[in-house]
């Protein structure tokens, strides 16, 4: 059976509560049900999407993409359509789920729909998966990466600090200037703070709320930034594939705003031309990949990067490991770019056709 893919953007705040019950609010609930057919654009032809039992029989073909859905042959099928899928019956069944991320709330809510335990990522995988989504993941990275001499950190970007108390907190505020802090478990430039128009005393609030709901806060040395961008990595079966380059965009708060639709080598080009690009920022990544994460995960994974003014790089913002915006732009280009298939090149660029990919105006 080909797979089933779930579009669960809330699986961040998931793993930072560490539930398996989970109510999103009301904004959140409108953007899964509204883009619940987004895996349409990076799924294969047959595969099945899940929507939400909420979604009625007239709201689907008006959903985005439903006509990409169509077009690929793909099923859709609502929660209480799993129990009708024979293919359950066979414990031994390898994982056909691809949600945007797992987590245990994702988890219980299969089980409980019939699908048998064996054929998801058992719970001590997902409690691993919670632990490598923490923001320290960052602090590791800029250990390992300045370990090797061909990976000296020439261009002044300090690594993250973790701190565990609201003395460490303040103790990192009064040793610098521009700063923001993190929360560990967070998505899409939502639970930062930038010293930059908050004052002190708002931002000890703030700390001191993460503190108590997630454990340590992360403090980073804040950068002028002039370009965002990220590497898109897959891991199956411990094996580690590069799938490219993203360049996206963000607001003055660090919100992703959408992904810029390039073929890879003019990404590549763009940044060998407008930064201190070196490769050695691939190696390292796959080397950390290897060594760090594929033991324990499979699935996709993307590092958020970004340029200073004067053109220096920060090879580790944060490591997502779920699906990101970015795997979805390098799915999007390729295909719109793809000759062969001019329909469905056509019907895509028709929802982008300034050349972003965002998935912002389907809520204006």
């Amino acid at each position: 059976m080909k797979s089933i893919f779930i579009f669960n953007p809330e699986t961040d705040i998931v793993l930072g509560l560490d539930t398996d019950s989970y109510t999103p609010n009301k904004n959140i609930a409108n953007f899964r049900k509204r883009l619940s057919l987004l895996p349409s654009l990076y799924a294969e032809k047959g595969d099945t999407v899940l929507i939400p039992d909420s979604v009625k029989d007239d709201e689907i073909v008006n959903l985005p993409f439903f006509d990409i859905t169509n077009a690929k042959g793909m099923n859709i099928l609502r929660w209480n359509d799993l129990k009708k899928i024979p293919i359950f019956n066979d414990t031994h069944s390898p994982s056909i789920f691809k949600p945007w991320g797992w987590n245990k709330e994702i988890h219980r809510k299969l089980t409980s729909h019939s699908v048998p335990e064996t054929t998801l990522p058992s719970l001590s995988c997902i409690q691993k998966l919670r632990s490598l989504s923490h923001r320290s993941l960052t602090v590791d990275f800029f250990k390992f990466f300045d370990s090797f001499k061909d990976s000296v950190n020439a261009f002044g970007i300090s690594s993250p600090c973790y701190l565990s108390t609201m003395e460490s907190v303040m103790d990192f505020i009064d040793a610098h200037g521009l700063f923001c802090l993190k929360a560990p478990w967070s998505s899409s430039g939502r639970g930062v703070i930038f010293s930059l128009n908050n004052k002190k005393e708002k931002i000890l609030e703030w700390a001191s709320g993460v503190l108590k709901s997630q454990g340590a806060v992360m403090g980073e040395d804040f950068y002028q930034k002039r370009i965002d961008f990220a590497s898109e990595w897959f891991v199956k079966d411990s094996t580690v594939v590069y799938c490219g380059l993203s360049l996206f965009q963000s607001d003055e708060r660090g919100k992703y705003t959408g992904n810029r639709l390039l073929p890879q080598n003019e990404i590549r080009e763009y940044l060998k031309e407008e930064t201190e690009w070196r490769d050695i920022f691939l190696i390292r990544q796959r080397d950390f990949i290897e060594k760090f994460i594929s033991p324990y995960y499979s699935g996709p994974l993307g590092f958020d990067m970004l340029v200073t003014e004067n053109g220096s790089i920060n090879p580790c913002v944060e490591i997502n490991l779920r699906q990101t915006m970015g795997h979805v732009a390098i799915e999007v280009e390729k295909q719109i770019s793809d000759i062969s298939q001019p329909d469905m090149a056509k019907m895509i660029k028709r929802y982008f056709p300034d050349g972003i990919f965002s998935v912002n105006k389907f809520f204006k």
